[in-house]
């Protein structure tokens, strides 16, 4: 298998771990919000959390995969490559500042779960906090802006 097979196939590879887990991370959290008891609530932002380490250890491969296969093709001053990477890392960027809040009321759902201090309206506040909610779609969509520009290769 010649190094360009080996960079396009850890790329694709990271590609969908990358955007298969921010689906199940926006998934699993879009159900938490409309759960009622924090148990309940808890266990889906427990899936939600294993979304978002499967986006990043997929993140991680593209861009490895990605790099390595930019050196091979020698696109690295294309334009959308350039713009790809810009978005690919403001999505990696507003991913992790938006899910604070989520992982704040995964723990405090958690606690509430187990009998422990907590207040179930601020839990709700953080799952319905419009900022992150923001932050998380955007993120999202810079994702897919990041798959079509790979896909599309746009000459500007």
């Amino acid at each position: 298998m010649s190094a360009e097979r080996v960079g396009l196939l850890i790329h694709l590879l990271g590609a969908f771990a990358f955007v298969g887990g921010i689906i199940t991370a926006g998934s699993a959290f879009e159900v938490a919000r409309r759960r009622r008891s924090a148990v309940e609530i808890a266990a889906v932002l427990n899936v939600s959390r294993v979304g978002a380490i499967v986006a990043v250890f997929g993140g991680v491969l593209l861009l490895v995969g990605g790099f390595w296969l930019a050196g091979h093709l020698g696109v690295f001053r294309t334009r959308w490559l350039q713009a790809s990477v810009l978005a690919f890392l403001l999505s990696f960027l507003l991913g992790m500042v938006g899910g604070r809040r989520p992982r704040k009321a995964r723990e405090l759902a958690t606690s509430i779960a187990s009998g422990g201090e907590g207040n179930v309206d601020e839990m709700r506040a953080m799952l319905n906090d419009h900022a992150a909610l923001f932050v998380n779609y955007l993120s999202a969509a810079l994702a897919l802006v990041v798959l079509v520009l790979m896909v599309w290769q746009p000459s500007f």
